[in-house]
């Protein structure tokens, strides 16, 4: 497996709190007790699929049985695989989709449904650079959408392939943003990738790692399969 492979799974809209408490066992602990302190029906479900979808993937993919995945989490509370060398994975949700990327190294996906922006978000959010290439985009509300939450999911999928989140502040790096693709180079000569993939147009999906090597579309897991495994 070297290239980045990217997973999403829809949810369905009849979705109840029996097969959310059904599956929890399934998780390991931790995550288990972050999804049972969440309020929303929506916020469990997204949770809980999120990393059934991520074990889905390890079992198919790697050939590690559930009971054998092992989770553990870095000083920023990113997840990992801590019995498992050579591969990375990170999960991300929004709206009735979830979706995970797997690769041999360091890898961050995020997924936006996309909304009104406030463009005071924007000036708070983006480098300066950044900004400058957002207001010019143009002033149609789709067009302020798209913009947006383009530059806004490469910028949160690099936070997270680098492991720190938002302990990384978004104004503090800026994506030198292209047609589709963009390439940054950091200190120490450190290059990320960054690969977009159009799959439902409420929705934006970013990719970021420091392969280039990434598959040409997200392969689309069916929630039964997911939950009857």
């Amino acid at each position: 497996m070297d290239k980045i492979l990217v997973f999403l799974m829809k949810l369905p809209d009849d979705l109840d709190i029996q097969l959310i408490n059904d599956k929890l066992h399934l998780v390991d602990h931790f995550k288990r007790e972050r999804i049972l302190q969440l309020n929303k029906l929506q916020d469990k479900a997204r949770s809980l699929f999120g990393d059934l979808l991520m074990r889905y993937v390890i079992i198919k993919k790697i050939g590690i049985p559930n009971n054998e995945i092992h989770i553990a989490r870095n000083k920023f509370g990113k997840p990992y695989l801590s019995n498992v060398n050579g591969y990375e994975y990170n999960i991300t949700h929004a709206g009735e989709w979830v979706a995970c990327a797997i690769g041999k190294v360091c890898v961050g996906i995020d997924i936006e449904m996309m909304t009104h922006v406030d463009k005071s978000i924007a000036k708070i959010v983006f480098s300066n650079e950044e900004y400058d290439w957002f207001i010019n985009q143009g002033q149609e509300s789709n067009v302020i959408m798209d913009g947006f939450f383009r530059l806004w999911t490469m910028k949160e999928s690099y936070m997270k392939a680098i492991g720190t989140g938002f302990h990384t502040q978004p104004k503090s790096f800026t994506i030198p943003i292209t047609s589709g693709e963009a390439l940054i180079l950091f200190q120490k000569e450190s290059k990320f990738f960054f690969k977009q993939y159009d799959f439902d147009p409420k929705y934006k999906l970013s990719v970021c790692s420091m392969s280039n090597l990434f598959c040409e579309t997200p392969e689309i897991v069916a929630f039964t399969e997911v939950v009857h495994k």
